[in-house]
This record gives C-alpha cells, sequence and structure tokens, in this order.
C-alpha cells in the first residue's frame, strides 16, 4: 500500500492527508514524532474519524456486550491487587475488561511521558512552513537552499547545497588552484570580502537569488593565486588576455576620453 504524501503550498498551508485542503497551521495537531512538527491530517478530519471510531465500538459494545469477572485485579507496575474501579477500562483486553495497570501507575507514567516530550519539543522545536534544519550544519534555511528530492517526506533533502557542494568545492579548489577551502576563506578575510580591483562585493546572483562567491584569479603561466575577485574584473581581466600593456592602454584610453 502506497503512502500518502504531503505537499507543501507556496502560500506557506499544508495539505491535509484526508480532505486535501491546504489549511494553516493551527488547523493542525503537534506532533513531534513527525519530522514537520504537525499531523498530516487536520484537526476537523482527526474529530471525524475518531467520532467514526467511538461510535462504531459503541455499536459493538451494544449488540455484544463483553462480560468480565469482578474479582479484583493485580496491577502489573506495583504488583498490588486493587478493585477494579480503580482500572480503567479497555475493551482491547477481552480477558479482563481493564488495563493492565491501576490509576496511579498510569498517570505516574503518563507525568513521566509527558515531561520526556516537553523536553524532546523544547529541544527539537516544530519546524516551520518553508524551512528546514540541515542536518550538516544545523542551521534553519528556506527550501530554496536544499535540493528536491520525492523520496524525502517534505520533498527536500536532509543536507542544504552549500553542505552538498563543500567536498566539490574542495576537490575543484586544490584540482584547479592548489589551494584549500581554508586558504580560500583566509584570503576572503584578508580582503574583507570584496573584490582586490574595484574593493566592491559580489553582486552576480545565481539562478537561486544567491550571491556567487569571489572568483580566484591566477596566473595561466605560472599557475599562482593572485587574489579573489568579482565576477566582472575576473571576466575583463581575461578578456584583455591578462595584458600588462593592453591594460595600461585601456587605461589610458578612459583618461583620454574622460568628460568628454
Amino acid at each position: 500500500m502506497s503512502r500518502k504524501r504531503t505537499t507543501l503550498t507556496v502560500d506557506g498551508k499544508l495539505k491535509c492527508n484526508r480532505c486535501g485542503e491546504p489549511k494553516p497551521l493551527t488547523e493542525f495537531t503537534k506532533a513531534s514524532a513527525s519530522p514537520l512538527g504537525y499531523k498530516y491530517t487536520c484537526k476537523v478530519c482527526d474529530y471525524a474519524r475518531e467520532s467514526k471510531r467511538r461510535a462504531r465500538i459503541l455499536a459493538q459494545r451494544k449488540a455484544n456486550p463483553p462480560v468480565y469477572s469482578q474479582e479484583p485485579v493485580q496491577c502489573t507496575k506495583c504488583k498490588e491487587v486493587k478493585p477494579r474501579d480503580q482500572f480503567t477500562p479497555e475493551l482491547r483486553n477481552k480477558i479482563r475488561g481493564v488495563k493492565s495497570r491501576c490509576h496511579a501507575c498510569g498517570n505516574k507514567a503518563m507525568k513521566g511521558q509527558h515531561a520526556k516530550w516537553r523536553k524532546i519539543n523544547q529541544a527539537n522545536p516544530p519546524l516551520q512552513i518553508g524551512v528546514q534544519k540541515c542536518a550538516s550544519c544545523k542551521h534553519w534555511l528556506s527550501y530554496k537552499r536544499f535540493t528536491r528530492d520525492s523520496g524525502q517526506v517534505n520533498g527536500f533533502r536532509k543536507v542544504c547545497k552549500e553542505c552538498c557542494k563543500a567536498p566539490m568545492r574542495e576537490v575543484s579548489l586544490q584540482r584547479n588552484f592548489n589551494i584549500s577551502t581554508a586558504k580560500y576563506d583566509q584570503m576572503y578575510m584578508q580582503q574583507g570580502g570584496r573584490c582586490k580591483v574595484c574593493q566592491k562585493r559580489e553582486t552576480v546572483k545565481t539562478k537561486s537569488g544567491e550571491l556567487h562567491c569571489l572568483a580566484v584569479d591566477h596566473d595561466h603561466k605560472t599557475g599562482k593565486v593572485r587574489g579573489l575577485l568579482c565576477a566582472g574584473c575576473n571576466k575583463g581581466i581575461g578578456s584583455l588576455r591578462d595584458d600588462v600593456k593592453i591594460l595600461r592602454s585601456a587605461a589610458d584610453y578612459l583618461e583620454e576620453h574622460d568628460g568628454k
């Protein structure tokens, strides 16, 4: 039997798996076991399903009323023999007709479970629609920062794009420029995150709306890394064939026609 998938709408609503209507998060019950932090069915559908279940159980009980012994029952937790009125009735238990734990032991266990759930919810707050926690860097990021994956419950990978690209970026820097990511970060900090030529920050963005990293500029003859440049300066130097004479001639040309 195939499992129904939950689809997230663009306007930040969650689609109910039972009625199929997109509704705000206030219409869903919180669930710490769910990756999204909420149940996959809305409160209205949950209430309707529970009402049908209770009505079915009551009808079965009226048609075939169970007959149980009225003898005292031993609690499986405290091992004490107590009257049946100190146990909660349970129709699934066809032998005793009551739960295996008495009211006192059951309430004590439920309080401990509630404290455990409260601790888990405080450590892992429910996921907001449109936001996901990266399994690698542990940062809460927008879904735009994750690659789509139909195999996951929410339709996105658990690791963000940057963390997925980190190993590939390390290999690319080492292969093309013979430097590591640590060396690149050191050069980036020394330049203050600005281009070494125009002293401006990168403005070119990717298709997802993120800024490009500063390009590594190097001497094509010797392979020596010279610095980090923005996309415009890097393309400009490359278009002028890394020739100092052409660059000086271009500067003289601009000075000659400046303001004319």
